[in-house]
Order: C-alpha cells, then structure tokens, then sequence
C-alpha cells in the first residue's frame, strides 16, 4: 500500500494546474477593471465608485496573488525536477527576467502615460514623458533596488512587481528547493504531508503565512507583505512534490472553505473598522491591527486549500480515458494548450489595455455595469488579439515576452506525436 505522505515519481504535465492556471491570469482582468471603480487609487478612476466591486477587490485580493504564487511553486517544482540548478536558472531568466525588462520598457510606459492623462493640466506627449519616465534613484530597499527620481516621479513596475518577485523568490528559495529534491529532504516532505493528513491539520499551514504579516516588517506588494509570497511559493513547491497534500486537500477543502468564509468575514469587517478610524492596519500591534492581519493571512490559506482541495478533487472524480491523447486533441485540449502558451505575455499585456481602454470608457454617460462590463470584456478580446498578432507568431517576440521558439515547439510536438503513435 502507497505510504500516506509517498513522494511523487514522474513530471508528467497536470492539465488542471493549467487550467487553473489560465482561469486565474484571465480573472485579473475583471479584478484590474473593478480597480477602477473602487475606493482605492488607480491610474484610471470612474467618478461613480461601487461598492458591490470594492468588495469583489477585496475578496480576490485574499486569495487571487497568493494563488498565483502557488501555482507558480507548482511550476517550479516541475521545471526543477527535469533541469539542474544552472538550467533552472537561466530557465528563470528567460521565462521571468526578460519580460519584465520587456514590458518595463514597452507596456509599462503608456500604462502610466494614460494615468497622468487623466490630470487635465497634464501637456506632455508621450514621448516627451518616455524618457521622464526612466529617471530612477537607486535605493536600499530590498528587493525593488530602484525608485522614482523625486524630481520626475513617474517610474512604477505596476503589475510586472509579480515577475520580478517571482524572479528574486526563485532564486532565493532554491537552497531550500534543492535540499526538498534529495533523499532527506523528501523525507522530511512526505512525514509533513503525514502528518496534515490528519483531519484539519492542513489549516495549521496558515501560521508561518500569518507570523510573516504580523512580525516581518517589509514593505507591501498588492496589499500583502511581499514576503508572504515567498511562502506560497513554497508550499506550490511543496505540494507538487508529495502526493499527501492532495490527498489531504482533497479530503478537507470544505473544511478549508468554512474556515475561509469565517476568516475574511472578519477581515472585511476589520478592514471596516480601520478604514473608519483612520488605521493602517498592516502597521502596529494594536488589537485592531493584529486582528486584520491574522484574519488575512489565514483567510488567504483557507481560500487557496480550498480552491486546490476542489480542483483534486474534480480531478479524481472526472471521468477516466483509457486513452487520452484523443481528448488532449480535442477542443477543450486545443484551447488549453492555447491558453497555457498564452498565459505569460497575457499577464504582462492586459493591465495596460485595460487602462487605456478604460480611460475612454469612463468618460461616457452610463451606469457603472455597463462601463464595467464593457472594459472588461473588451479587454480580454483586445489582449488576445495583441497577444495572437504581435507575440504568438514572431519568434523574437515570443522570446521577449519569455515564450520558447515556435519551430522549437512545432519539433517538440511532432516528436510527442511519434511517441504517442
């Protein structure tokens, strides 16, 4: 019989990581869109705000960025299994540094632009303020190095801080990453998994997540202390690696889903309760502060099992094909190898289309679901046809935006083909 907390054996690609993968990076932009008509400051702003989206912003927020880093542990752990330390990391530099620099130099700036726009006094073309917005100062702040010169103030990574944070954390993390891969660290994995595999227990994963949001004072990346991501990366890692976590997950996502429901019920009424008195919750210990900030960490790790636990468990569940190359052919199997392909140069795209569209769209005389509706939906149409019409097609582009070379794939294919048939 299999041992609770065995090791897995094989990198055999997971469709429902890509899935979920896909279906995360294309619910940012309707989390993006809803940034404009929240409470918060955007580069875009509607003049009527809403608080049904203020309150989709913040339910997203608890589990939309953490989850991305998850899966991103998921990822790395299958790169790292068929490549050594040096290949991973230039594998890390090709697929995450250079489409930051890329979209730092090309789809940052009109991102920006347009939000200055929205300033009527604002007179500069764009490029007048291109150069502008390159002026930097170098800073100690680990690990964003570089700030706005004060003078000019325009510099911003926007949406990129997820690649280059993934790009540090990965190198950060990989000691650890590679001790996991050897024999004591599989041990070490598998008696964890053992022991989350008691009812509950996987919930007790939430401490190190909250000890970093109470205790470490760094600075914040979308709302969270940016080393909390470093976490979820891990545990992404962790869980590719040993079937006990899955099991588990599967086995107690609704408890996981109850957990959720109860914690950022209490972050959403402590985020009420600082917001009327003037707090900054993610500061001090006061018991207001400690309380948003526990209720966050923990809600963001309930919500994240949860929505793992119910993809294992659709996963086990969902019918079996003895012979499944005919429905990775299929349609839903095209569109998700399409959508896996596209999900990078997708992400590093859609902010800045959004924004623009959105400063078009704010301006008409509507009501705030017709506007919403219409800049979401047009921007994922629009991110689709950059993305299919400027990046799918040129190899420099799919290199740039951190694609691998279409004849590349092409070969690859035919090769899966040959081995298939």
């Amino acid at each position: 019989m299999e041992a609770e907390g065995q090791a897995i054996i094989g990198t055999k690609r997971r469709s429902d990581v890509d899935a979920i993968r896909a279906a995360l990076v294309i619910g940012l932009v309707f989390f993006h869109t809803a940034n404009i008509f929240d409470l918060l400051p955007y580069a875009v702003k509607n003049d009527q705000t809403s608080i049904v989206l203020m309150a989709f912003v913040g339910f997203f927020s608890q589990w939309g960025m953490p989850l991305l880093f998850f899966m991103a542990g998921v990822a790395t752990w299958h790169s790292l299994s068929k490549r050594t330390p040096s290949q991973f990391i230039v594998e890390r530099i090709k697929r995450l540094a250079i489409p930051f620099v890329t979209g730092l130099c090309v789809v940052v700036p009109p991102q920006r632009y347009y939000g200055l726009l929205t300033n009527p006094d604002y007179r500069d073309s764009f490029w007048q303020f291109y150069p502008k917005f390159f002026r930097v100062v170098f800073t100690a702040s680990f690990p964003q190095f570089i700030a706005p010169d004060p003078a000019m103030g325009v510099f911003e990574i926007s949406h990129l801080w997820f690649l280059y944070y993934l790009f540090v954390f990965s190198l950060m993390a990989l000691p650890l990453l590679l001790y996991l891969k050897k024999e004591r660290g599989r041990r070490f994995a598998s008696r964890l998994a053992a022991i989350c595999g008691r009812r509950g227990a996987m919930l007790l994963l939430a401490i190190p997540i909250v000890s970093i949001e109470l205790f470490f004072r760094f600075g914040q990346s979308g709302g969270w202390n940016r080393f909390s991501f470093l976490g979820f990366l891990v545990y992404g890692y962790l869980f590719a690696s040993t079937n006990g976590f899955d099991r588990s997950a599967r086995d107690d996502w609704w408890i996981a889903l109850n957990a959720g429901v109860v914690s950022i019920a209490l972050f959403f009424w402590m985020s009420v309760v600082t917001w009327q008195a003037g707090i900054d919750p993610s500061r001090g210990y006061g018991a207001t502060n400690v309380l948003w900030r526990l209720s966050k960490g923990c809600s963001s790790w309930f919500w994240v099992l949860a929505i793992w636990g119910v993809g294992q468990s659709f996963r086990q569940h969902r019918p079996l094909r003895k012979k499944s190359a005919p429905a990775r052919n299929g349609f839903f199997g095209r569109v998700l190898e399409y959508a896996n392909e596209a999900v990078l140069p997708f992400y590093v795209i859609h902010q800045t289309v959004i924004v623009i569209i959105g400063f078009h769209v704010v301006k008409w005389a509507a009501g705030v679901a017709v506007k919403y509706f219409t800049i979401s939906l047009a921007s994922v149409a629009m991110t689709v046809l950059l993305y299919d019409v400027f990046v799918r097609r040129i190899n420099i582009t799919r290199f740039l935006f951190g694609m691998k070379p279409k004849q590349r794939n092409a070969a690859l294919k035919a090769v899966r083909v040959k081995m298939v048939a």
